[in-house]
């Protein structure tokens, strides 16, 4: 188990955000989060490429990698 970073810490990431990280966490592809959350694709990946700038990562896996040791994934 990965250890939880203090929560004065964390990063300025809205709810929202949370909402998109843990839909990719179980699976769902960029597609399918922008269905669901009303914008293009290519507006999906700008919007991942803000959430990965305000985590200080530089992709998704470490997008991932950083959201468990949050404590926001399991």
């Amino acid at each position: 188990m990965v250890p939880a970073i203090p929560h004065s810490t964390l990063p300025e990431v809205s709810a929202a955000d949370w909402r998109v990280l843990r839909a990719l966490g179980d699976g769902t592809t960029v597609a399918e989060l922008a269905d669901r959350e009303a914008f293009s694709e290519r507006d999906m990946y700008r919007q991942l490429q803000k959430i990965w700038l305000r985590l200080g990562v530089i992709n998704r896996h470490a997008a991932m990698v950083r959201a468990v040791k949050l404590g926001l994934l399991d």
